[in-house]
């Protein structure tokens, strides 16, 4: 179940990272203004961009399918969602009533799923990991009585 939540946190979070990036580009194509410099700056940044995009796509995928990986793919959920939402606020401004805050609820939704699976993968122990720390105890204990007998 957590890794459904997980992926759709990251498919909620979808819609408005790519309207944040749409964003930075277009105040980046204003910024430059010399049309074969903005086809220039969109050739590079495909030509870049587009192995980073699906490197990142992949280590996300992979990330959801572990305890650990999880929780660290929740809280660069939780990130990016939440540095869209100030991307959109900052380009936008803040919304003047309903209708223009559905284009914030996707990611809000995102930061909200990240937020509860950092909370429950957090306090989730495995089996393992407690029976392995309850054997180091008790081998520390071991030592600790046997070195009391031996002086």
């Amino acid at each position: 179940m957590r890794i459904a939540a997980y992926f759709a946190g990251w498919l909620l979070a979808l819609p408005g990272l790519v309207l944040a990036a749409g964003v930075l580009m277009l105040d980046r194509a204003i910024q430059l203004g010399n049309l074969a410099r903005i086809l220039w700056e969109a050739l590079v940044a495909f030509a870049y961009g587009l192995p980073l995009l699906l490197l990142a796509a992949v280590v996300i995928v992979l990330l959801g399918f572990w305890r650990t990986g999880r929780l660290v793919g929740a809280g660069l959920l939780l990130l990016a969602s939440l540095a869209s939402v100030a991307v959109i606020l900052e380009a936008f401004g803040s919304p003047q009533g309903l209708g223009e805050m559905l284009y914030l609820a996707p990611a809000a939704a995102a930061a909200l799923v990240a937020g509860v699976l950092i909370n429950a993968e957090s306090r989730t122990a495995t089996p393992r990991d407690a029976a392995s720390a309850s054997a180091e105890s008790r081998s520390a204990l071991g030592s600790a009585d046997s070195a009391r007998t031996r002086s």
